[in-house]
């Protein structure tokens, strides 16, 4: 349905496109001119000596590039340079649109004030409150899938966090890809296509850390759709690109009928024609640089209209604009957008489109580049391409508009860190890291994308196929970030950190701590259960029991253990096969050594934790309670005891269930009960007085000798002939 939705709006799309462009037009502006002609002839690349504009494109051997220059908080320069479609040799036009690629955010974000303005979805509500009013769509079931390790983490997840990078969401980047119609493309990224192309998932905990995630505004764009019932194409066009005055820009997908729409050939090779950008928020804007300049202007004036005609008009509504432009703490990043005091900026790249916007509020200057072509090649150690260029070109505008006390030089080849480098390199540190010395060369860096090992930098491997990520083989140390666990020593992933796995994985003095329910930890051995002590702070659980550190509960043991804190005895770990409760078939795989109805008990209040003693009944599982509770506790109520039985201010039984093994509860009349030898009881086997609770017995027969013998209100028969016995 999105698919046909989509054809059909591309019929309309076309004829716009098609035909020229009714752009907003630049103002001129005398003293950006004559700044402009500085900029123009001070792009430095690798050379000693600067290139023009045009020379830079054709050095970078992209296909071409639009730039639109603001002054004044206005645009007033707006040029074009090579070809639109290499292949077909056609020229760059003040007509021709862009793949926007992630500066397509900031656009999105802005769809998203529009949604909470209109109190359609939240900035601040969480996904658990959105899957509470909205059930049963494809968040509860993204939610479903990939929380259940981490169930409270939706309660702060928000689109103000998926927005900001702060959600704490992998899937770095969402690919734009060749036409291929798709049923529900925002369900193959969001719940996950295939092996290669994994669910969305949580990597830490939302808002501990910005985490550039291309997969959380791909929740967000989702998000938007369920809450608005419209695609976000629409929504986006109806509330932001045509009320804001980006009328020749669009995120619905490209078509080859787009006679405007440029075409990323570099080097002359076009291998990256017509694109669909699946997901709509991250990336999936095609823009005309000027639409996308006036849009930085509106920005830059809190939303006022610029031109002379409305001057002053409010386009954008402000609060809008602040949200956009606030940081989201812990990011330097707001919504759609990186932030500097009073500059706000984002770059871009797509298969074969490298963006960028810097816009500068206090100054009210401001540039959007947009090139076509590859983003990154390399000749002779030297990084080349779209990237480079665009780089090179909004640094020549820093220096020439006076936002930038930088002096124009050549670029160097160097690094300090793979970072420093350009997509498909590492930095080549040699046996010495030094700034400036240090190169970058091709191959790919850690947690890039590979399909083989050899594509993969040095001490690297590719991990997973057809599409895996370089990592390290088993180099990294414990403590350290990790992705696998056959990138760490120790062969253990946990949490993303290498963790050891046994004491060997430690550095000297320290042992591995493996809790339950943790992640397994190094500590010092000095601490480590078992080592002697004087107090609780010198052992790792905060334990110190007869001179030695024990455990103070089941996270302290290791796994498959439990801490066991027997009364009179110090605390110890022990497998929790032989636990309280544990399944058992005979007494000598229980700790306590009982077994009984299949469960390992209590022989006795050592086998208890501090403050329970073990209570035998009779026909039932030994089991352990509170002393509190206990035969012979003080008591002023009968539920203060675990026979629910108090007399005489005491704990007392009140059937045989609740004394030991061996005895029973005797329930004399004007007395309080009380347990004592079965073999005394009225009924038992006798043969002389003494071995009665009664002291009588006849004929073989421990009976009642008066009433104070009988249960409750029964009373004692002493019949001539007869036995005596007890009766109502």
């Amino acid at each position: 349905m999105r698919y046909m939705k989509t054809l059909l709006t591309l019929i309309g799309l076309f004829l716009v496109m098609s035909a020229d462009v009714a752009a907003y037009k630049v103002i001129p502006n005398n003293e950006a001119d004559v700044l402009f002609k500085q900029m123009e002839k001070s792009i430095f690349l690798y050379d000693k000596d600067p290139y023009t504009i045009s020379k830079a494109v054709e050095k970078n051997d992209v296909a071409g590039m639009s730039l639109v220059i603001i002054y004044n908080g206005k645009p007033v320069i707006h040029k074009w340079y090579g070809d639109r479609n290499q292949k077909k040799k056609e020229k760059t036009t003040a007509d021709t649109i862009y793949q926007c690629a992630s500066t397509s955010k900031m656009v999105s974000s802005l769809g998203f004030t529009a949604a909470s303005r209109q109190g359609k979805l939240s900035l601040d509500g969480s996904v658990t409150d959105f899957n509470k009013k909205h059930p049963d769509t494809i968040i509860t079931k993204w939610v479903d899938k990939v929380f259940k390790d981490h169930k409270s983490w939706p309660d702060d997840i928000t689109p103000r966090r998926l927005l900001s990078h702060t959600a704490g969401l992998d899937t770095h980047g969402i690919a734009n890809k060749p036409w291929l119609p798709s049923s529900d493309p925002l369900k193959g990224v969001i719940l996950g296509r295939n092996l290669a192309h994994d669910a969305v998932k949580p990597i830490h905990e939302p808002g501990t850390k910005y985490d550039y995630s291309g997969g959380g505004y791909t929740v967000a764009e989702a998000m938007l759709e369920i809450a608005t019932d419209k695609r976000f194409e629409t929504y986006l066009k109806q509330n932001v690109l045509e009320p804001y005055g980006m009328n020749n820009s669009t995120f619905e997908d490209g078509s080859s009928d787009m006679v405007h729409l440029a075409r990323g050939c570099s080097r002359g090779i076009c291998l990256y024609d017509v694109q669909v950008s699946e997901l709509k928020a991250a990336g999936g804007l095609l823009c005309h640089p000027v639409d996308y300049a006036r849009l930085v202007s509106l920005m830059m004036n809190d939303g006022a209209e610029y031109l002379e005609k409305n001057a002053g008009t409010q386009i954008i509504p402000k609060a809008d604009i602040d949200e956009v432009l606030t940081k989201v703490p812990p990011a330097e990043y707001g919504l759609g957008v990186d932030i500097s005091g009073s500059q706000f900026s984002h770059g871009g790249k797509h298969q074969g489109f490298a963006t960028n916007f810097y816009a500068h509020s206090d100054k009210q200057v401001g540039i959007v580049v947009l090139v076509n072509g590859k983003y990154t090649w390399a000749r002779n150690k030297e990084v080349y391409g779209a990237g480079t260029l665009n780089n090179a070109v909004v640094k020549a505008f820093k220096i020439a508009f006076g936002v930038s006390n930088e002096s124009g030089q050549p670029l160097k080849p160097t690094c300090s860190q793979d970072e420093d480098c350009a997509e498909g390199q590492y930095c080549d540190k040699g046996p010495v890291a030094t700034i400036g010395i240090n190169k970058c060369k091709a191959g790919k860096k850690r947690n890039e994308t590979c399909s083989r090992n050899d594509v993969c930098g040095p001490d690297l491997t590719c991990y997973g196929e057809p599409i895996g990520k370089c990592g390290f083989l088993g180099t990294v140390v414990v403590g350290d970030q990790c992705f696998k666990g056959k990138e760490c020593r120790s062969g253990k992933c946990e949490k993303d950190k290498c963790v050891c796995k046994s004491d060997g994985d430690c550095p000297d003095g320290q042992a591995c701590y493996t809790p339950i329910g943790k992640a397994n930890y190094c500590a010092s051995t000095s601490k480590a259960l078992g080592a002697s002590c004087s107090k609780n702070s010198q052992c790792a659980s905060d334990k110190c029991q007869q001179d030695q550190c024990v455990c103070k509960g089941d996270g302290d043991c290791p796994n498959g253990q439990a801490c066991f804190t027997p009364v009179g005895k110090a605390n110890y770990c022990a497998s929790t096969s032989k636990a309280l409760g544990a399944t058992c078939s005979k007494n000598s795989e229980c700790a306590s050594d009982k077994c009984q109805q299949d469960k390992c008990v209590c022989k006795g209040d050592g086998d208890c934790p501090n403050g329970q003693a073990c209570y035998t009944p009779i026909g039932k599982a030994n089991y352990c309670a509170s002393t509190s509770k206990a035969l012979g506790a003080s008591c002023t109520k009968d539920s203060q005891c675990a026979s629910d039985k108090c007399e005489q201010d005491k704990c007392v039984c009140k059937s045989n269930g609740d004394c030991p093994n061996g005895q029973s509860c005797y329930t004399p009349v004007g007395k309080a009960n009380y347990c004592a030898s079965t073999s005394k009881a009225l009924g038992a086997s006798c043969s002389k007085n003494s071995q009665c609770a009664s002291d009588k017995c006849e004929q073989g027969e421990c009976v009642c000798q008066s009433d104070n013998d009988c249960p409750g209100s029964q009373k004692c028969k002493t019949p001539v002939t007869k036995k005596n016995y007890c009766t109502k």
